[in-house]
C-alpha cells in the first residue's frame, strides 16, 4: 500500500482480499440431499465443498468454477427427485385406485362367488354359489 497526502491507496494484495468469496451453493447443495437423487445430490455436496476449500487455499478462479459447477448439479439432482416424486405419486394412485375399483364392486359380507352360467352337454345349466 501507498501513502498520498495521508490517504492510503490499497496495493495489488489488499484489492485481493477486498474481494468478495465466490458463490460455493452449501445452502443448496444440502438442499438438493432432501431429493430422491442420492448420487446426483450428493456430488453437487462435494462440488461445493470442493469450491469452498479452493476459495479457503486462495484459488479464486477454481473456487468459482467449482461453485458454479456445484449450482448446476444441485438444480440438475433436485429436477431429477421432483421428477421421481411424480413418477412414483403416479405410478403409486393408478395402481391402488385400480385395486380400490375392484375391491369396491363385491360386498364385503357376501362371501359366495357370483352366479355363472355355463354350458353342460350343450345345454345351459345355472350354477349357483
Amino acid at each position: 500500500s501507498r501513502s498520498l497526502l495521508g490517504f492510503i491507496i490499497p496495493g495489488p494484495e489488499e484489492e485481493e482480499e477486498q474481494r468478495p468469496p465466490p458463490k460455493n451453493y452449501l445452502w443448496l447443495s444440502i438442499l438438493s440431499c432432501f431429493c430422491p437423487a442420492y448420487p446426483v445430490n450428493i456430488a453437487a455436496f462435494v462440488f461445493s465443498v470442493m469450491a469452498l476449500n479452493s476459495y479457503n487455499q486462495g484459488d479464486i478462479e477454481g473456487s468459482r468454477r467449482l461453485g458454479h459447477t456445484a449450482l448446476l448439479v444441485a438444480i440438475a439432482s433436485i429436477l431429477i427427485g421432483l421428477l421421481m416424486i411424480a413418477i412414483l405419486c403416479i405410478v403409486h394412485y393408478t395402481t391402488v385406485n385400480g385395486r380400490n375399483t375392484i375391491q369396491a364392486k363385491g360386498s364385503s359380507s357376501d362371501c359366495r362367488p357370483p352366479k355363472v352360467t355355463c354350458l353342460c352337454d350343450g345345454q345351459r345349466c345355472k350354477l349357483d354359489g
